[in-house]
């Protein structure tokens, strides 16, 4: 069809297996697992690639999740991504990923996939260790104390 010559050759596969998936299941399911062998052969063939491929996915994940978030830490305003850390504003955040059964690393593509929910604020690694510890940050005790005079 005509609209095909302005797909790219990865459109074009999805249309064609999703065609076969309603017609002819028995194809498609072949197809599919051919794919899957292929895909496994090319992973352990090049886990260098794979590998590249994860980290990307991941930094996307993680700066979707930033940038959904302010981009900032909600105590001290740091704004470079490599400190921004992920924070549950009610400190349950062992407890959250229990319930999720996820990691720290999954918690973004939840988060994501929950359409980002309350709950979560970003702090620079330094606000974020110096809490729990504390029960405080000593950023709010200097802002307070400019504010105040």
């Amino acid at each position: 069809t005509s609209w095909q010559q302005y797909c790219s050759p990865n459109c074009r596969q999805r249309s064609r297996m999703a065609m076969l998936r309603s017609t002819r299941p028995a194809e498609y399911a072949e197809l599919r697992q051919r794919d899957r062998t292929a895909s496994k052969r090319r992973r352990l063939e090049h886990p260098e690639l794979q590998q590249a491929n994860d980290k990307r996915r991941n930094q996307k994940v993680r700066n979707t999740v930033l940038a959904a978030y302010g981009n900032r830490c909600a105590c001290c305003g740091e704004t470079r991504p490599e400190f921004l850390t992920l924070d549950h504003v009610n400190g349950n955040g062992a407890q959250h990923r229990k319930e999720i059964g996820h990691n720290g690393r999954m918690i973004y593509r939840w988060i994501i996939n929950n359409n980002f929910p309350d709950g979560f604020q970003l702090l620079c690694y330094n606000c974020n260790c110096v809490r729990p510890k504390y029960g405080y940050c000593p950023h709010e005790r200097e802002h307070a104390t400019l504010h105040s005079t």
